[in-house]
């Protein structure tokens, strides 16, 4: 019987101490002593915690392709200390007929009902010896976070250790508190995450950590972030400790709270094609089915609350990626040679006033189907909860209307600069410098330069431009 092998221990120093040797050697001669075909060794120098190890990885894909009889390990806690990881790992060898073996466990045996219980409850106090130790370690740094102390780690920008080992202190490092003061001034100035970070080649969730970093002020945070113990995903937490530090504040309170109220409210563009999107097109994207697409978005708790942005028609319910179709679009026309010949707007007002007459139609229709919700719920013709969750879509949409109709409207009243300046000259700054823009602004600049943004083809995200250009 062939067998595949597992070894993993949490720490380069346990390697150094020839734990992953140990386990190989007692592996090697456990397969010698039961004639067993030893088909390959993974390995991992990782934390049990993390699903993610290279090692575990490839034996999970080998499993998947029945590349050997047995799973050999030298003790079970080597393939995960999480119950639900575990608990996962059997089923896999199981629906692939795969025996496992744990040499220090004997009773661990998938091939029987009794072992299976055994290997439960094994998994299960694994698990737990892990959740108490970690309890222990936060209440430990909980302690020492609700009195100010650092917590380790780099010390942020603006800040140095002065003293021995014993009793250093945080100290302001002055050369480097003006350069955090100049971060928080500058985008005090131009309000814009993108330009204040392509000023000090800084990337933009660096700046956002910095601007948004109580520490400035003399504050301490702690636990933001946490990790959830059973599935491992970290996510953002309301519930953490925000108290006095002990050191001085470089930013004052005032212009900490401004940024914070600049950050809130900014419609500066951030655009991520892998994280975000800004609905950029939203209106101009038109669906297979014939119909327009409008930006959402849905919130994934089973991913740890990531959240997804997507174009959808609101007629046949067709979605695609928002960051996708983004990108491609915008690399198309940044390709601005091919179109030198685009110069004149020949019909911007009637695109812009046909623009504003599909969403004024498309508000009230919803508007109607509000009222309809209403006379329902009166005749309890549907339950409350049904009409309060119909209620908050329609709310929703009707905002993103208004949203788009302001900036439609806005272009309405505006005059052109077309008749001094070539729309492939205005393209083309834009295009090179889209980041330094605000969303409204690309907004609008889209909806003049082109008609629709037509998708062949939902799979491979092919798509027509039809612009409103001559």
């Amino acid at each position: 019987m062939k067998v595949g092998a597992y070894v993993r221990v949490s720490t380069v120093i346990q390697e150094e101490k020839n734990s992953l040797k140990t386990q190989i050697k007692k592996i090697e001669s456990y397969c010698d002593l039961h004639d067993y075909e030893l088909y390959k060794i993974y390995e991992d120098v990782d934390s049990g915690a993390n699903d993610e190890r290279l090692g575990f990885k490839t034996l999970l894909k080998d499993i998947k392709k029945n590349k050997f009889d047995i799973v050999l390990v030298y003790e079970s806690s080597r393939i995960s200390r999480k119950t639900h990881t575990m608990m996962n790992f059997v089923f896999s060898l199981i629906e692939k007929d795969i025996k496992f073996i744990s040499i220090s466990q004997p009773d661990l045996n998938t091939t029987t009902s009794t072992g299976r219980l055994f290997f439960t409850i094994q998994a299960g106090l694994a698990q737990y010896e892990r959740e108490q130790v970690s309890a222990r370690v936060k209440s430990s740094a909980y302690e020492k976070a609700s009195k100010g102390e650092w917590m380790g780690g780099q010390l942020p920008i603006g800040y140095e250790w002065d003293g021995d080992r014993k009793h250093k202190k945080i100290k302001i490092d002055k050369k480097q508190a003006d350069l955090a003061k100049a971060y928080f001034d500058t985008f005090m100035e131009n309000k814009s995450l993108r330009k204040t970070a392509k000023l000090f080649n800084r990337k933009l969730d660096s700046l956002r950590w910095i601007l948004t970093n109580p520490f400035y002020v003399g504050k301490y945070r702690f636990g933001v972030k946490k990790k959830n113990i059973v599935t491992g995903v970290r996510k953002r937490s309301d519930d953490y400790i925000l108290t006095e530090g002990t050191h001085e504040g470089i930013i004052s309170i005032e212009t900490f709270n401004a940024v914070q109220r600049i950050l809130k409210n900014s419609r500066a563009i951030d655009y991520d094609s892998k994280n975000g999107s800004t609905a950029l097109f939203g209106g101009l994207v038109k669906c297979l089915c014939g119909n327009k697409m409008y930006g959402n978005k849905i919130n994934n708790k089973a991913q740890g609350g990531k959240t997804y942005y997507y174009y959808m028609c609101d007629t046949c319910g067709k979605r695609i990626n928002a960051g996708k179709i983004e990108e491609k679009v915008l690399n198309k026309i940044t390709e601005v040679d091919k179109l030198k010949e685009v110069n004149q707007v020949d019909n911007y007002m009637e695109t812009v006033e046909r623009q504003i007459e599909i969403f004024e139609n498309r508000k009230n229709i919803l508007i109607k189907e509000n009222n309809n919700l209403v006379n329902m719920l009166k005749k309890e013709l549907i339950a409350e909860s049904e009409y309060i969750e119909s209620r908050k879509g329609n709310l929703n949409d009707l905002q993103t209307i208004d949203k788009e109709l302001e900036i439609l409207e806005k272009i309405k009243s505006k005059e052109t600069d077309s008749e001094d300046r070539g729309n492939y000259e205005l393209l083309k700054e834009v295009l090179e410098n889209y980041e330094d823009y605000e969303v409204n602004q690309l907004k609008e600049l889209f909806r003049v330069l082109i008609q629709e943004i037509e998708i062949v083809d939902f799979k491979s995200l092919e798509y027509n431009i039809i612009f409103n250009l001559k």
